[in-house]
């Protein structure tokens, strides 16, 4: 919703600029003399407000807006004659600077090449153009300006990729801190658990021998049964003592929880993670009264995990949305902004964990591209497991 409202207040902010540029274009088609513009003001007017009204759509489509201004005035100037002034000048500017600011680099070159064929096209078909050179000096000087604009757009443009860049592989430096923390916290847990065990195993070994003895000796020797008896005391107040200090360790890792595995409830908490490393993450639990089986839980907290260190790592993202909802199933979906899937993310080994884990629990899985042209993953889990 958030960016929603940002990308509506763009475009109109966008059409704004546009309407102001397109009135003074429209200034210089009307104050033209009769003689400069022989044809139709109307068509020519008509012409200039469609380049004019391109701007509007500088962001959701540079490539397109670029080519349908140049296209018309192409066909305008070929047909009635190009009109003269800045305001007719502006708009191509602005388009220039967008197109290679918000595209790629093919589709950034290829609005370049067919706004200066445009240009330069139009110096020739106009029927104003007496054959002098004034007309083409002017036509080189404009696409050498729109060369200047278009070359300010893409240095913005690589600015904020490298930006982006840096935001990224900071999260990911963070995400991958965290990781090793949490990795080597539980390394430690289970090498307790192992030594628990043993201690406990060891004890109860000795004990269980000690009372067979006793028990053996309680008849025949008193004395004896009662020192085998003082063992078992002595060995299992040991065995307690060395219990008691392993789970004071495992309580110092973790004082909240002796328990390691990952759950909703942990979602919180790898959200703020990736968040404080760079990337906004917002996140929303509606869970209600239902249970989730802590194999869902726990298979839904990995699939967010790795999407989350996929949007770091490909998506050049700048938010990711998570939203975990209960009914019939627990369904999830997680979408960000950034460049959006493609053949080499949908053969990716964290995709295909996913769709394992997804497959497992007999769920069903989605994965595109989302509205607003990002990464998007939808996945349904039943809810019919046991906990």
């Amino acid at each position: 919703m958030w960016r929603a409202k940002t990308e509506r207040q763009r475009f109109v902010a966008d059409a704004a600029l546009g309407l102001v540029l397109g009135l003074l274009g429209e200034s210089d088609v009307w104050s033209g003399s009769a003689e400069s513009l022989p044809g139709s003001r109307w068509a020519i007017s008509l012409s200039w407000a469609v380049a004019a009204g391109c701007i509007a759509f500088r962001r959701r489509a540079p490539f397109a807006a670029l080519t349908v201004a140049s296209v018309a005035t192409l066909v305008e100037s070929a047909v009635y004659g190009a009109p003269e002034g800045l305001g007719t000048f502006l708009p191509f500017l602005v388009l220039f600077y967008s197109v290679a600011a918000y595209e790629g680099m093919g589709l950034a070159v290829t609005g370049l090449g067919i706004a200066l064929t445009s240009a330069v096209t139009q110096t020739y078909l106009d029927p104003l153009n007496d054959g002098n050179r004034t007309n083409l000096v002017a036509s080189l000087g404009f696409s050498a300006v729109g060369v200047v604009a278009w070359a300010c757009g893409f240095a913005v443009r690589r600015r904020r990729e490298a930006r982006s860049q840096k935001a990224a592989l900071a999260a990911r430096a963070e995400l991958d801190r965290w990781e090793a923390a949490t990795t080597a916290a539980g390394d430690e847990r289970a090498r307790i658990a192992r030594e628990l065990h043993d201690v406990v195993s060891h004890s109860l070994g000795i004990v269980v021998v000690q009372a067979e003895a006793a028990d053996e000796l309680l008849a025949s020797d008193p004395d004896g049964a009662r020192r085998a008896i003082e063992g078992i005391r002595r060995t299992a107040r040991d065995g307690l003592v060395e219990m008691r200090r392993m789970l004071g360790v495992l309580r110092a890792l973790d004082p909240e929880s002796l328990d390691v595995q990952p759950s909703l409830a942990t979602l919180p908490e790898l959200a703020s993670k990736v968040t404080a490393a760079g990337l906004p993450v917002s996140l929303s639990i509606e869970t209600g009264d239902r249970p989730v089986p802590s194999g869902v839980a726990i298979s839904t907290y990995r699939i967010v995990q790795e999407s989350l260190t996929n949007a770091i790592k490909h998506s050049q993202a700048t938010r990711v949305d998570v939203r975990v909802r209960c009914g019939e199933t627990l369904d999830l979906e997680i979408e960000d902004d950034g460049i959006g899937p493609d053949d080499n993310t949908r053969a990716g080994h964290g995709l295909v964990g996913i769709r394992e884990r997804v497959a497992a629990l007999g769920g069903t899985l989605d994965v595109g591209r989302g509205e607003s042209g990002g990464f998007r993953l939808v996945a349904a889990l039943p809810l019919g497991g046991t906990s």
